[in-house]
């Protein structure tokens, strides 16, 4: 399935970047997808299979309220899963958990 992954954000200097696994994550897992990177004018766009993945993150930028939404772009960009995070609690170590429907 070919996915979007948009960060909506508060300020525009707010970037996205990290990495997608397969759910759930090991300590020797691979990444799935590299450099997945998104900001309020950039999607970032791949493909990946039916099942669950983590999409692993961290902020960078001035940061504040950010909502990150993922859109099936296969069936006219609906969306599939979308969480709101803020800097407040932490710029490293965030999870983005979602699925991919069959």
């Amino acid at each position: 399935m070919k996915l979007s992954l948009e960060c909506a954000a508060d300020d525009n200097s707010t970037v996205v970047t990290g990495e997608v696994y397969a759910h759930p994550v090991d300590d020797t897992a691979r990444p799935i997808v590299n450099m997945v990177v998104a900001r309020n004018s950039y999607s970032a766009l791949f493909s990946l299979p039916a099942g669950s993945w983590v999409y692993h993150f961290h902020v960078e930028g001035a940061g504040g309220q950010l909502t990150l939404t993922l859109k099936d772009l296969d069936d006219n960009a609906t969306p599939i899963a979308s969480k709101i995070y803020d800097t407040r609690f932490g710029y490293y170590g965030k999870v983005f958990l979602f699925a991919v429907p069959a």
